[in-house]
């Protein structure tokens, strides 16, 4: 005697609800620290000759600069998390 065969189950529910809010949020913030990095890179630029000499000029840019960093990775983590 065989056995019936086993029906397939129903539609899976979706593994996590789309935080979409928290996704726009990311972005949004995630745009706004990229300003402090752009004035960085302007400052670097406008006297270069200054960072070289006085440590706390370059410490000061170095930090825009990784508010920038951040701001950029922000963005990728709320873009990636909508493709998912």
């Amino acid at each position: 005697m065989s056995e019936p065969p086993i029906p397939p189950a129903g539609p899976q529910p979706p593994s996590e609800p789309r935080k979409g809010c928290l996704q726009v949020l990311a972005v949004l913030i995630g745009g706004l620290m990229l300003l402090p990095g752009l004035c960085g890179i302007l400052l670097a630029g406008l006297d270069p000759h200054e960072m070289l000499v006085d440590p706390a000029w370059t410490a000061a840019v170095a930090g825009l600069l990784a508010v920038g960093v951040a701001g950029i990775a922000l963005i990728r983590w709320g873009i990636g998390r909508s493709r998912q």
